[in-house]
């Protein structure tokens, strides 16, 4: 008999885990490219974990998606969190204060 999680264990859990393996090979990536990880940068990250939920969790269920699928998608959107973040926060801004015609 296999386990039956709650609802919300079902959405998070899978989400969760993939934002840590994003995050773990955005690491990786920037050793590898030769870059120093910094406790600034890990406290920035730590910080943005919440948000970065928040957008996966929209993705997978506006997708529809399950299981695995939620995996991936929470592991794009950290792999990637510096580029999502930066636009979720322009498309943000231009409806909160859109630009003035003519500038």
């Amino acid at each position: 008999m296999t386990p039956v999680l709650p609802d919300w264990a079902a959405r998070l859990v899978p989400i969760a885990t993939g934002l840590g393996l994003g995050t773990a090979a955005k690491y990786a990536l920037s050793m590898m490219d030769g870059a120093k990880i910094t406790a600034r940068g890990l406290v920035i990250d730590l910080l943005l974990q919440g948000v970065l939920a928040l957008i996966a969790l929209a993705i997978s269920d506006a997708a529809g998606l399950t299981g695995n699928a939620r995996v991936f998608v929470g592991a794009l959107v950290a792999l990637n969190s510096d580029r999502i973040v930066r636009k979720v926060r322009d498309v943000f801004f231009d409806k909160v204060h859109p630009p003035t015609p003519g500038v």
